[in-house]
Order: C-alpha cells, then sequence, then structure tokens
C-alpha cells in the first residue's frame, strides 16, 4: 500500500499530497506551480510558521535565533 507524505508551498502556504514512491525534489505546488523543494534555508516568522512547520511531512532543521543576538555569541 503506497503511503503519501505531504508537502508545504513556501510561496502560496498550500499543503501538497506527494506520493512517497517519487523523488520529492522535483515535486510543485498544484496551486502556484512552484517548486516545493529547493534545497535551501527559508526565514519564517511568527507569522508564517505554523503552516510548513505543523503541516510538512517531512523532517525540518529548525535554527532559531533573535535578531538583536550576533551570531557565534
Amino acid at each position: 500500500m503506497k503511503r503519501d507524505t505531504h508537502g508545504v508551498c513556501l510561496r502560496c502556504a498550500r499543503v501538497n499530497r506527494a506520493p512517497t514512491d517519487k523523488p520529492g525534489t522535483r515535486g510543485r505546488c498544484g496551486e502556484c506551480s512552484s517548486a516545493l523543494f529547493t534545497g535551501q534555508p527559508i526565514c519564517l516568522g511568527a507569522n508564517n510558521f505554523n503552516t510548513p512547520i505543523g503541516r510538512n511531512g517531512l523532517r525540518a532543521l529548525v535554527d532559531v535565533r533573535s535578531d538583536g543576538v550576533a551570531l557565534g555569541r
């Protein structure tokens, strides 16, 4: 039995279903046609954090820091 995973479009926040037997690197959003997986880090804030992290079926690495704190301190 095939299982599907979910990928959230970071451009329009639509949740897209994708079969697990196909490579996710070529996935496109069904709403806006942008690439679901860019391989690049993204900036999320309070207004756009919950959908990509909470509804995504993939693991995410989250680095949380404040704008007022310098790196390496």
